[in-house]
């Protein structure tokens, strides 16, 4: 019985110490770097962005709603047709000579 009690004595004594630690005036530590309990929460917030990577996340974010935004500069292939200059005498696709070897016409210099 006495020692059941003395156990239990012990488990009180150690939970109470457990629950008025947390009130102690301790300094905290945010990325090995100790931190003064009287820092604004400003200077926190900025720190906690920076260490998990959410400025850059939402300068992504941002950056693909402006594109978005943007006018498209691409065409809309089967309304719109882009006017060919009259100058445009090249035709890219393949020919082939009667006897099925492949003909190397405007660029034969930068394939081979």
């Amino acid at each position: 019985m006495l020692s059941l009690v003395s156990k239990s004595a012990k488990l009180v004594n150690v939970s109470r110490a457990r629950c008025f630690s947390a009130f102690a005036p301790t300094v905290a530590k945010f990325d090995g770097k100790k931190i003064d309990p009287h820092t604004p929460w400003s200077k926190i917030l900025e720190r906690s962005c920076q260490y998990m990577f959410l400025t850059d996340m939402f300068r992504g974010i941002w950056v693909s709603v402006v594109s978005m935004a943007r006018e498209k500069l691409t065409v809309n292939f089967p309304h719109e047709k882009v006017t060919i200059s009259p100058r445009m005498r090249g035709e890219h696709c393949l020919r082939r000579y009667p006897s099925g070897e492949e003909r190397h016409e405007q660029y034969s210099g930068l394939i081979s």
